[in-house]
């Protein structure tokens, strides 16, 4: 039992939950274990693309377990209530621990997180099913909703109307001690949501982390990260949220006081400036794509290179992981001046040499920026304490990575490590390779000179 909790990630799902049944003792171990991970913002916050090097890896492990948990109909609570034997807590009134038997009731949702998914009915026939499952999760949740601690919402089809949204708020108000809230609407007619028409959202003082990526309704993202934007940790959203004209920079500057983690999954030059502007303790930024400007047509130029650099820079001193996945190769690069031009311009040195992120210990990026000027000036330049770089090779032509990437090694005297990962196709094996320093002995005079070449790894 000792070993256990270090044993478990390298159980693959059926293993795992037959850990359970060895003793009383085991059980609560694996629980403990499942649901300290599965309820962490900082670990659902991670790209797991070394987790997905082993099929029978715990991330996935537990994934599967949470499919559990997956409320879409009235029969999905009937079979959940019924398989657990729960119906006869659901037939007695409740109080906030016990039943009328003095019976603890006890938690039934092994990973304390639910996924619910909630349809606008089309006719009166959906409408009396789609009833029927509300009342009958609301039932479920008044019971158990205290021991949820992380929800995947999903409201489907809305039609400028407020009839999903307003469901999924009540069963939020059931849900207390929620710390991880992934809530998405998706829309057929891309019409806004009037949210004044919506019930208040309950006061969830334990939630951390909010994901409205998925949220095609800006307004309503708009209404939850302003109603818990001051308790955040984390935060994960489109850059077209953030790019909006009603969200403006005063606001921004003091809505995310706690905010450790960001993850933007299209990034406009708006988005960038509003970064470059604000007051937020980030220590772990992400960028996706960069997109352009659909009103102005504004096509990316040297501009946005700019804008990149100064909202990096806005966190230079509380950045630790820089997560940068769009392709920088397609922003112009630095050129050399021709000779016609300007001596004043031709001769204009590149910025200082001067560390501007003393923090940044990890960089995860798209092998093909090894080709952006403006990747290795910035990074091999300014972030002189970085430790690791991860490079994903998916679809990628980039030719000799490894050789590219061995001079980083001169460039920054902290670095131990570069990754080369792909992740795998369904399930397909991932390649990895590591490029690792190599070990001086004691008669060299120059302990850091030459990396050395891990094999390359297949799990």
């Amino acid at each position: 039992m000792l070993v256990l909790p270090f044993v478990l990630e390298y159980f693959d799902n059926p293993d795992l939950l037959l850990c359970r049944s060895i003793s009383k003792t085991s059980k609560q171990i694996v629980d403990q274990t499942i649901q300290s991970y599965w309820i962490s913002s900082e670990e659902t916050f991670k790209v797991h693309f070394e987790d997905s090097a082993r099929l029978g890896s715990f991330h996935l492990a537990v994934d599967a377990v949470s499919d559990g948990f997956v409320f879409t109909s009235k029969q999905d609570v009937e079979t959940f209530i019924k398989t657990l034997n729960l119906q006869k807590h659901l037939n007695k009134d409740q109080n906030l621990n016990q039943n009328k038997n003095n019976e603890a009731i006890s938690n039934p949702f092994l990973t304390r997180s639910i996924t619910i998914h909630v349809d606008t009915p089309m006719s009166p026939q959906e409408e009396v099913l789609y009833q029927q499952f509300f009342q009958s999760l609301q039932l479920l949740l008044s019971t158990y909703g205290r021991f949820i601690h992380r929800l995947n919402g999903v409201v489907w089809d809305i039609m400028n109307e407020t009839q999903g949204i307003t469901k999924m708020i009540h069963y939020l108000h059931q849900v207390p001690n929620l710390k991880i809230l992934e809530i998405a609407a998706e829309s057929f007619t891309g019409e806004e949501i009037e949210v004044m028409g919506l019930p208040p959202l309950p006061p969830l003082k334990d939630l951390e982390y909010l994901d409205v990526s998925d949220m095609v309704a800006q307004s309503v993202a708009t209404l939850f990260t302003q109603t818990y934007g001051t308790q955040l940790t984390t935060l994960v959203c489109e850059g077209s949220w953030l790019k909006l004209a009603s969200i403006e920079e005063p606001v921004l500057k003091t809505l995310f006081p706690k905010l450790k983690r960001l993850r933007l999954e299209g990034v406009y030059p708006t988005t960038l400036s509003k970064l470059s502007n604000v007051n937020w303790p980030l220590e772990i930024l992400h960028f996706d794509t960069f997109e352009t400007e659909e009103e102005t047509a504004v096509e990316i130029d040297k501009k946005t290179e700019q804008l990149i650099l100064n909202a990096v820079r806005n966190f230079s001193q509380t950045l630790t992981q820089l997560e940068i996945y769009a392709d920088l190769t397609k922003l112009p690069q630095p050129q050399l001046a021709d000779d016609d031009k300007d001596e004043e311009e031709a001769e204009a040195p590149l910025e200082e040499d001067v560390e501007v992120m003393p923090k940044l210990k990890i960089l995860i990026s798209e092998v093909s920026n090894m080709g952006s000027t403006l990747f290795w000036n910035f990074i091999l330049s300014k972030c002189k304490r970085i430790e690791e770089i991860h490079f994903n090779t998916k679809d990628s032509n980039f030719e000799n990575p490894m050789e590219v990437a061995k001079p980083a090694f001169d460039k920054l005297p902290n670095l131990e490590k570069i990754y080369f990962w792909s992740d795998p196709e369904e399930e397909d094996e991932v390649q990895r390779a590591v490029l690792t320093r190599a070990k001086s002995s004691s008669l060299s005079s120059t302990p850091t000179e030459n990396p050395g070449v891990s094999q390359c790894q297949k799990s």
